[in-house]
């Protein structure tokens, strides 16, 4: 998978995350407290995957940015700890999407922290008896993600143009 195809299995994969943290915060049952919902300052009736996809993006692309700058800072201990989880943090996503090539770094890694600040809310939505395997509904998620950019892709060139078109719009031109 080179790393386009990855950028978009991850894209199909965080949007599916935020429409289930939509239908679980709209559906009453699965909350024992308001506080859950109030972590996204969003009420049950107005939550919107759009505004909770753009809050979990910025956090992503900030976290990442904010990690290569300090590993780009002259070399000191806060620099080299930030070089580590650089690559700690590019060896898991290689764990679970392959080797990663040179191009788009810059987006696959904070569209990764951002697929994982929306799971990790997803997972703390769940009452504590209920949680599934989180390493598992991810390996799952990105497996349907990328199963969706090969369908989409090989689809009719309107559609996938359509698709394209989307993506871009919300992650910007790769």
């Amino acid at each position: 998978m080179d790393n386009t195809a990855k950028i978009y299995s991850l894209y199909f994969a965080f949007v599916d995350v935020i429409t289930s943290i939509c239908i679980l915060v709209k559906n009453q049952e699965y909350f024992s407290t308001k506080e859950k919902i109030e972590l996204f300052n969003f009420s049950q009736k107005n939550i919107k995957s759009d505004d909770l996809f753009h809050v979990f993006l910025s956090e992503g692309r900030q976290k990442y940015f904010n990690l290569k700058n300090q590993a780009l800072s002259p070399l000191s201990l806060s620099s080299f700890k930030a070089q580590q989880q650089l690559e700690r943090l590019k060896g898991i996503i290689e764990q679970f999407l392959g080797e990663l090539e040179s191009e788009n770094l810059d987006l696959i890694f904070p569209l990764w922290l951002a697929y994982n600040l929306a799971l990790d809310q997803y997972f703390y939505l769940f009452p504590a008896g209920n949680k599934p395997n989180l390493w598992y509904k991810r390996q799952e998620r990105l497996r349907l993600g990328y199963q969706k950019y090969l369908s989409s892709y090989q689809s009719n060139s309107n559609w996938w143009q359509s698709i394209d078109i989307t993506v871009k719009s919300n992650l910007g031109n790769f």
